[in-house]
């Protein structure tokens, strides 16, 4: 794994945190998360599935944050996307990469996505790859709140920019891929719209679209990777503000072009909003993302606010901080 793809953050264990359902993933308790990092608005973790076929990937959440499930992609466990295998007007059914079945209930009120964008409800389809978010109710269905489409993907370093043709090479694969973009690709970096002419050789990226027979990616979004750095705060000095993580402390620099969104557990799951520099607390955990300084300090650009406990080993933390 590159250096800047930190592992996902792992379900929350034990009993002082709110526990979670992951449907096609590890199962816990009473709340169903898949598309959790959809919420995040921010690129910290490119997320993809387990099942992938060579270096083709599952997109799960895509390029919007940090994840619960097992360490990254690849990982047992984590993030396997459910197949429809049925649709009415008020349910979709699916199963899981073990072949149990699930069955969803939507309404009125519940959203659809495709790669970012809210898509209308008919193209769930039997055949289609989606993750759903909701609660889960007592004979085991799950009343979604939101239901997205997963797509392919491919993820690495820029190695080639030829045009709208981006090539990229997944060190953890060993293999390189070729993701073609045109005008309706979209574009992010750090939860906000970007462009094409923002990818260089060395970027790192991840995209999401349909697979075409040579096996290259049209893609539908594509996602910059910066370095990110999580962690509880022990304090906030001006535009300074440092975190404990396991192995010492990271200090990350915010400036006035600093983006911060704070997440919030509902029962029905978590939800984000606009926050501020003034909501960082000391004892608050925190994700950031940005670029790296030749002192090991953090420029960030975008900064989540995580609920209490953070989202890692038996707290809301992201790996790597300590408890």
């Amino acid at each position: 794994m590159d250096d800047n793809m930190t592992p996902a953050p792992l379900l929350p264990r034990g009993n002082r945190a709110p526990r979670w359902l992951l449907i096609g993933g590890a199962t816990v308790a009473s709340v169903a998360i898949l598309g959790f990092g959809v919420l995040l608005g921010s690129t910290i973790i490119p997320a993809f599935a387990a099942s992938h076929q060579g270096a083709v990937r599952t997109q799960r959440s895509f390029g919007q944050g940090p994840q619960m499930g097992d360490h990254g992609p690849g990982a047992k466990g984590f993030g396997r996307s459910l197949s429809v295998t049925s649709v009415t007007a008020s349910t979709i059914v699916a199963k899981d990469g073990h072949g149990n079945s699930v069955t969803i209930t939507t309404s009125a009120s519940t959203t659809y996505t495709r790669a970012g964008k809210t898509i209308d409800r008919s193209a769930i389809t039997a055949g289609t790859n989606i993750s759903a978010r909701g609660t889960r109710n007592s004979d085991g269905s799950i009343t979604a709140t939101a239901v997205e489409i997963v797509l392919p993907g491919y993820h690495g370093t820029v190695t080639a920019v030829n045009g709208g043709d981006i090539t990229v090479h997944d060190a953890r694969a060993n293999t390189t891929h070729i993701i073609h973009t045109d005008a309706a690709t979209t574009f992010m970096r750090a939860g906000a719209t970007s462009s094409l002419s923002a990818i260089t050789t060395g970027t790192q990226i991840s995209a999401i679209g349909t697979l075409n027979s040579d096996n290259s990616l049209k893609a539908e979004a594509v996602s910059i990777q910066l370095p990110h750095v999580g962690g509880q705060i022990t304090k906030i000095s001006g535009n300074d503000i440092t975190v404990q993580q396991r192995g010492g402390t990271q200090v990350i620099h915010v400036s006035g072009s600093t983006t911060y969104t704070s997440i919030t557990v509902t029962s029905s799951g978590p939800t984000k909003s606009t926050a501020s520099l003034s909501d960082l607390k000391v004892g608050g955990f925190i994700l950031a993302e940005g670029t790296k300084n030749s002192d090991g300090t953090l420029n960030a650009e975008a900064v989540t606010l995580l609920p209490a406990g953070g989202l890692g080993h038996g707290k809301w933390g992201p790996p790597g901080v300590a408890h």
